[in-house]
Formats: structure tokens, sequence, C-alpha cells
């Protein structure tokens, strides 16, 4: 088993039966289905639980940005709704109706799906979608990435094996979701238990620099400007005029960068505004910023 990466997690690879809550970005390389997986490149995967029968501008700029800097890969978006829209047609993506029961029938998480815990959770929508990443990667393997991720460069020229932290050494996630699931949270879990797992298999010593890439046990840990040039404490650096080419500057080894929907959907941008988001919309996602209008927000 093997391993990608997320904003807030990863997954283990070490033993077939962890599993582990997934945020944001990860590529698990696992018995893949070769009826889904491109023979060209891997397939990446997006997952919606929500309600809205449209996909936002943000939305579809996450996968726009990620069809175009991957046009070799499959993209497939699944969704809990029927009847979801997106206003952009691509020639590489694909919407597909997932059914959560079917999902998870047979897998680990089957037991967690039907219990009273996930099914009366404050944040079951949150755990659903945290479920369904993790089914799907255990599954077919592939990149998982959220949807509010802007995709700067293919990540196929990444190492097989990879995740990605969100700052130094501190890596959100979930292990063993139906024995360490925590319904009244919104991660679910410890804040660190993948970290430990992972510093398990690679035990910290003097010599390890976790500002920079970590490799062990067959698994690349890239460091934080890959995939979170701006971390969540400085998601105002997004929106900013004055930060603007000081960002932009940063993102010169950054293959995606994320925004942070969960604290910025309230932010209204404008698709013309020199501001971080809409910069890279016009860049990386062309089409979705030409029907956005005024209103680039959640």
């Amino acid at each position: 088993m093997c391993l990608l990466f997320s904003v807030a997690c990863l997954l283990s690879y070490f033993q077939s039966e962890d599993f582990f809550h997934l945020d944001r970005v990860i590529r698990l390389t696992l018995n893949y289905n070769q009826e889904i997986r491109s023979k060209e490149d891997v397939t990446i995967w997006f997952v919606m639980t929500s309600d809205d029968p449209v996909l936002n501008p943000r939305q579809s700029c996450a996968i726009e940005s990620t069809s175009q800097m991957n046009p070799f890969s499959e993209i497939l978006v699944f969704h809990t709704r029927p009847d979801i829209e997106m206003k952009v047609n691509l020639p590489n993506v694909k919407f597909q109706y997932l059914g959560p029961q079917s999902m998870f029938a047979g897998s680990p998480l089957d037991s967690w799906y039907h219990s009273q815990a996930f099914n009366e959770s404050p944040y079951k929508r949150i755990h659903l979608s945290d479920g369904l990443r993790t089914a799907l990667l255990w599954e077919y393997g592939g990149i998982y990435m959220d949807l509010d991720f802007i995709c700067l460069k293919p990540l196929r020229d990444l190492t097989r094996n990879f995740l990605g932290f969100e700052g130094e050494k501190r890596v959100n996630v979930m292990k063993y979701m139906t024995m360490h699931y925590n319904p009244d949270s919104i991660p679910g879990a410890g804040p660190n238990i993948l970290s430990d797992v992972f510093l398990k298999h690679c035990p910290e010593d003097n010599s390890t620099d976790w500002s920079g890439t970590v490799t062990c046990d067959g698994v690349t840990a890239y460091p934080k400007h890959y995939f979170y040039p701006v971390p969540y404490e400085q998601n105002q650096k997004l929106f900013s005029r004055d930060h603007l080419e000081e960002v932009l500057k940063e993102l010169d080894g950054s293959h995606a960068i994320h925004f942070w929907n969960a604290l910025t959907n309230g932010i209204q941008a404008n698709v013309k505004d020199e501001v971080v988001l809409t910069v890279l919309a016009r860049k990386y996602c062309p089409s979705v910023a030409n029907i956005a209008g005024e209103s680039f927000r959640k």
C-alpha cells in the first residue's frame, strides 16, 4: 500500500487495515482499477457532499485548474446529489453519483458508516466526506484533491508515494476511524495521530530537517510550500492587493495553493480584482473566471 498527501492529514500505507481521515490532497497507489485509471496518468478525485445543485465558482476553479494542469489524467467528481451541475464543460472531467451505502459496503468502514456515533454526529456531513475519500482511495488509488485548491503544476511529476505537510511536523489525521472516531469533533480524532504513525516509521533525530523534504520507508513528505504556500492563519493575504506580489513570488516551488474556504467563503472577490485568488483564477481556470462575473466567492 502506498500513500499520498493532504492538507490536514495523511493516509498510512503501513498496514492495509489502517484507515485515516483524509483532507485536501491525497494520493494513494493501491489496487488501481484499470477501467477507471488512465494509462497515461493517475485518476484525480474530487468529492462533493453538499446539497448545492450547482458548483460555485471556487469549486469549479479547483476542477478546471486541475484539469488544465493534468490533461492526461481522468478527473472524476463524485457527488452525493444526483443532479449536480457545473457550468463549464471540460474534456477530461466526468461527474458520477456516489451512493455512500454502496461505497462503504464490504469495506472496513462499513460498521463505522452504520454506527450510532456517526449518524448522530453534529458533523456528520463533514465526516461522511472524510470517509468517502478514504474508501475511494482504498478501492481505486489515485490522487484526491479538495475543492478549495487551485492546481498550479502537474501532479504526475511528484514522486510515486508522497504526502504534504501543512506545517513543520504537524499533520492532522484520522487514524482508524472505526477505533478513534470522535463524533463531537470536526476532525473526528486527535490531530497528531498521523504524525505519531509516521514518526514510528521515521524516527525523529537531530539530523532530520522537518522544514524540507523527508523520505523514509518509501514515502516522501514534501514541505508546506508545495501545497500550502499561504498558511491558514494568513488567509487574508489571498484577498489583499498589498500582498499580491509577495505571494506570487512564493509560488515558484508550489504545485497547488489552498485558499481555506472554511475561513474565507464569506469574503467577496470580484474576478477582476488584483488579489491572489482572482489573479490565479484568471490564469488557471479562465473558463470559470469568464463566467464568474463580480462574485468569486463560495
